[in-house]
């Protein structure tokens, strides 16, 4: 069986210069890959200080040699010959995402891929539905569009992430610092949580409700096209609120069904 030098050396013909040529072509473009990914990487950070230190040692290391100056060539190559530990430490985020440019299919990819509406839908229902189950309130408003606005007294806290059952829970946990407030969705992704709006002054407002309620009535009046699900805490009730109407006392089941229809 051919060597892989063999194979080669069969491609580039008998002389040995063509085969050194095309080897040392394929190492330039490797090197120069890694490097080009790793720069790109370190290019906007902090890191670009200790790249050039690196470079600096580098040349001082080179300088050293050519002149045979032997203390620091020996101090330096003793350096160097620990550096790769250092190197490691320092540039952990940029090797981290260096490795993840090269590879083909991240390794977040598949979290941040839905099937379907049905997805998103299954994951708020199956929240909100273990919410009322253990009695904990939640207020989710997801938005018709983009450019919609809901005149929000207090904007909350960014989130920008996947809709999951998981973080839902997370967000509303009674000893969670975002639990108070509404979560937003926009755009088949969590946009903001902890949001706080004005409650609505309907006088036909049933007088049991309390603020999570009226703030869920006062949002779906002033943006009639929204969903607004809330979740009773006292009654471990799911209730819907579409264009100022209330559909009370869901199941999870029923409030997939309800969200089929109007998303």
């Amino acid at each position: 069986m051919l060597t892989f030098s063999e194979f080669l050396g069969d491609i580039a013909g008998s002389s040995p210069l063509p085969l050194f040529i095309f080897k040392a072509a394929v190492d330039f473009c490797c090197i120069y890959f890694i490097f080009y990914l790793f720069f790109v990487e370190i290019k906007d950070s902090k890191s670009v200080r200790v790249t050039v230190g690196f470079a600096l040692l580098a040349l001082f290391y080179l300088f050293a040699r050519i002149f045979d100056l032997t203390g620091i060539e020996w101090l330096l190559g003793n350096f160097f010959s620990y550096a790769a530990v250092l190197i490691i430490v320092v540039f952990r985020n940029e090797i981290k995402s260096m490795l993840a440019s090269m590879s083909i299919v991240k390794v977040n990819m598949k979290q941040e891929e839905y099937s379907g509406e049905e997805d998103i839908i299954s994951h708020i229902a199956n929240a909100m539905d273990y919410l009322a189950s253990v009695r904990e309130g939640a207020l989710v408003v997801i938005m018709p569009s983009e450019d919609a606005k809901l005149g929000a007294i207090a904007e909350g806290t960014e989130i920008d992430s996947l809709i999951t059952r998981e973080l839902l829970l997370t967000i509303f946990k009674k000893n969670s610092p975002l639990h108070d407030g509404a979560v937003i969705i926009k755009n088949r992704r969590i946009a903001r949580a902890s949001v706080f709006f004005s409650l609505s002054t309907n006088p036909d407002i049933d007088p049991n409700f309390g603020t999570r309620h009226r703030a869920a009535y006062g949002i779906s009046e002033k943006v009639p096209e929204a969903l607004v699900i809330v979740v009773s805490e006292e009654r471990g009730e799911i209730s819907l609120l579409h264009g100022g109407r209330i559909t009370r006392d869901l199941s999870k089941d029923a409030l997939k069904q309800q969200l089929a229809n109007r998303l």
